[in-house]
């Protein structure tokens, strides 16, 4: 593991992660109604795939996070981004899709205009975002806060910016309530939609 950590403190300068339980997903799923009855059927959506879900607001995150960040990201230099091959890159593209078409995402050029797909046993940096990815799992898994758990092999002096997200299943319902809002408005259809709060059906505002 040493040689990954001292790569990621020589040449990374932010880390960013979104992280949720599938339960919780597919818990909110339920929590939101349109006309007060009707469940929408995310289940057989993009919506409802858990790598969609996540590719879509990682990519959400990452892009705050270096609009944030101009010294580090400047605004003349694209960010790529860049998956292990053996990804799902129907799923990546999907999202990828969705994300330029429906957002501002990339438009002011600090995205490039596609995601590129490597070889992680050649393509060397993707490791040690792999290596990232079990450390944030393992985080997860023990209910540790990132913002305070200590950083792994450590040099003295060093520091990784980080952004974190991980939604709730009340903040992931919040999420879905409002993209089927934005959808039945789209629309023009004259439907409520409401969300479960507290154990209550209430119309979503």
């Amino acid at each position: 593991m040493q040689p990954f950590w001292r790569a990621i403190e020589e040449h990374i300068d932010a880390a960013v992660s979104f992280r949720f339980r599938i339960s919780d997903l597919h818990n909110a799923m339920d929590d939101v109604l349109v006309g007060g009855w009707e469940r929408p059927n995310f289940a057989e959506s993009d919506w409802g795939n858990p790598y969609f879900f996540a590719c879509r607001n990682l990519l959400n995150g990452a892009y705050i996070h270096a609009k944030n960040m101009p010294l580090v990201f400047p605004p003349n230099q694209p960010i790529s981004f860049i998956f292990d091959e053996r990804t799902d890159k129907k799923i990546v593209l999907d999202a990828w899709d969705f994300m330029r078409k429906e957002t501002q995402l990339g438009d002011d050029g600090l995205i490039a205009a596609d995601p590129r797909f490597e070889n992680d046993r050649l393509f060397l940096p993707l490791q040690a975002a792999d290596l990232w990815t079990w450390w944030v799992r393992r985080w997860t898994e023990k209910n540790l806060d990132l913002r305070n758990v200590p950083f792994p092999h450590r040099s003295e002096g060093f520091f990784l910016d980080s952004y974190d997200s991980f939604p709730s299943r009340k903040d992931i319902a919040e999420f879905f309530a409002g993209t089927v809002q934005e959808i039945v408005e789209k629309n023009g259809r004259n439907s409520m939609v409401f969300i479960r709060r507290s154990g209550r059906i209430v119309p979503f505002q």
